[in-house]
């Protein structure tokens, strides 16, 4: 039996495809971030013809404390915003610390690793996938 969090994460899946509902899907996961004290960095994916662009918005992260991996068409991401102030004193808390891990399927196995690079600016983690140096990982067949 699926948990009423899986379901919530399928139904911001679908909602994220459709760029009229992009807004909505927005407030529900920051809602489920909040809920569960998660930290879950929002990601745009963007496909051309020769290249993948992936952004991950990670302010108030450092580079440092990412990790990047790939395995085959799955890449996994994983990271930590620390706190770097004394907590007796708050008066209200709304930024999320702790630990990440997401995982972004892609429509290409990734295989060599000169194909890939990244870059950090005004807190987005940006990946650059140059598709002209990958093999698609899917193909038609004609009857």
């Amino acid at each position: 039996m699926s948990s009423i969090n899986e379901i919530i994460l399928y139904g911001l899946e679908i909602l994220d495809k459709n760029e009229n509902t992009a807004v909505i899907s927005q407030i529900a996961n920051t809602i489920l971030q909040l809920k569960n004290n998660n930290l879950n960095p929002p990601v745009d994916i963007i496909e051309e013809k020769n290249l993948i662009t992936i952004f991950i918005d990670i302010p108030g992260i450092l580079p440092s404390s990412i990790d990047i991996n790939f395995f085959n068409n799955k890449i996994e991401i994983s990271g930590e915003r620390v706190r770097t102030y004394n907590t007796i004193n708050v008066i209200k808390k709304e930024i999320i610390y702790g630990r990440f891990h997401k995982e972004i399927i892609l429509p290409l196995s990734i295989t060599k690793k000169e194909s890939v690079t990244h870059e950090v600016s005004n807190g987005v983690l940006i990946i650059l996938i140059d598709k002209t140096k990958e093999i698609e990982n899917k193909f038609k067949i004609n009857l």
